[in-house]
């Protein structure tokens, strides 16, 4: 894990194997940038978003604000606690309870190998 720290713009950028907890959240990611003024962060490669419910996000790209609870997630593809899977070209989080999809596929079966 390697991080550094923008002192002046107060922004935090961490790059490895980034794990983020947040409450019940779990974040993880190849490069995360926090930027603290904002409380904006920013996850980038092979993005997981653990849910408190056992739902997990998947993503190329997150945008995550109000402690990871809302956001735009790019690519995004979903595990859902009843193994249902989900996925569309964006979502927007707009709360821990509303995420808006756009482009969206649904399918309660399980995937084949």
């Amino acid at each position: 894990l390697e991080m550094g720290y923008d002192q002046k713009n107060a922004i935090v950028i961490a790059r490895g194997n980034v794990e983020v907890v947040q409450g019940d959240y779990l974040l993880l990611a190849d490069k995360i940038i926090y930027y603290q003024n904002q409380n904006v962060v920013r996850a980038e490669g092979n993005v997981s978003v653990l849910q408190p419910t056992g739902d997990v996000f998947f993503a190329n790209n997150v945008e995550l604000t109000d402690d990871l609870k809302a956001g735009v997630i790019h690519n995004f593809r979903a595990r859902m606690a009843d193994n249902s899977v989900m996925a569309a070209n964006t979502a927007v989080r707009e709360n821990e309870f509303v995420t808006n999809l756009e482009k969206a596929a649904y399918t309660p079966c399980n995937l084949c190998e």
